[in-house]
């Protein structure tokens, strides 16, 4: 899922509506910074950067965690601590 990259991934969440990953890039720096990418639910084939990929991110995602009521992605990171996306 999600375009290519050495390291894969490790967490993928979705909100009911849409899927939110990115790339795992497991402290080794064996891919650039990139953005968060979405696919819609019903599809998972398709994925494009999240906000036009304007974020990029290094050391993706061990675990994520969808808040519905403030409608946040939390991600605990390798070796960039936690993040926040609001959605």
């Amino acid at each position: 899922m999600g375009p290519a990259t050495p390291d894969g991934y490790n967490a993928i969440i979705g909100d009911g509506t849409y899927l939110y990953a990115q790339r795992a890039n497991t402290g080794y720096a064996t891919t650039a910074p990139a953005p968060y990418v979405t696919s819609l639910e019903t599809d998972g084939v398709t994925w494009t950067p999240f906000n036009g990929g304007a974020q990029l991110f290094s050391d993706g995602p061990i675990n994520m965690v969808f808040d519905p009521v403030n409608r946040i992605v939390y991600s605990s990171n390798w070796r960039a601590g936690v993040w926040r996306l609001k959605l």
